[in-house]
């Protein structure tokens, strides 16, 4: 399973002398800058190479093609967007219902995840166009709504009803992690109602009025 968890954001592009050894994720790392900044068809081999301060043999002696890099790219933002941060709450919150909120709350929390917001947008924005970003976001977005059924589940609705809320909550989060408020009573009670609305169990058919069920 892939490893997930805050991104680093986008930042100065860092500059290299010559002589300097860059690392895989050195490569990684710019590369991911610019797609923030620009857009993935700015991400090739000689304008990297030039703007890092370094020859392009240093690119390949790290990776075969500007393929490999971009499965690369991917591969860090899927392992650091998701499982990773999965991995964290699990291990710090047994409560389910507290785990959920600890999800949901994730748009404002801290500002690596402002950060990573931008890389999300940046990426999204190239799946609509690149098979193999497509993939890659696909594969996240399971992960991620298997995340939020498994809480649910534990939370106490059925596996059926934990799956439609899981898209729910997903929305949510979408949606908040690009709305921009600065009330924060506001923010929270809207949370806390979300947080309610998610985890009520709803009435089986038996329990509901007559004039209900005939609808």
């Amino acid at each position: 399973m892939l490893k997930s968890g805050p991104f680093q954001g986008p930042g100065r592009m860092a500059t290299s002398t010559p002589d300097k050894k860059l690392t895989e994720a050195d490569w990684i790392r710019a590369a991911t800058q610019i797609l923030v900044r620009k857009s993935i068809e700015h991400v090739r081999v000689e304008p990297l190479a030039k703007e890092l301060g370094v020859t392009k043999g240093s690119f390949y002696y790290h990776f075969r093609d500007r393929e490999a890099l971009l499965t690369e790219i991917l591969n860090g933002w899927a392992e650091r967007a998701t499982v990773n941060l999965i991995e964290r709450i699990d291990s710090t919150q047994p409560d389910p219902i507290a785990r959920l909120r600890s999800v949901l709350d994730l748009p404002r929390r801290s500002r690596s995840a402002a950060q990573g917001g931008e890389i999300e947008v940046a990426i999204r924005a190239w799946a609509r166009r690149a098979p193999l970003a497509r993939k890659a976001v696909n594969r996240v977005d399971e992960l991620r709504l298997e995340y939020f059924q498994r809480l649910l589940v534990e939370a106490g609705l059925d596996a059926e009803t934990a799956r439609t809320r899981a898209f729910l909550a997903y929305a949510y989060v979408q949606f908040a992690a690009q709305l921009k408020s600065g009330d924060d009573s506001e923010y929270e009670a809207r949370l806390e109602e979300a947080l309610r609305l998610l985890t009520t169990a709803a009435p089986s058919s038996a329990a509901m009025p007559r004039t209900a069920r005939s609808r």
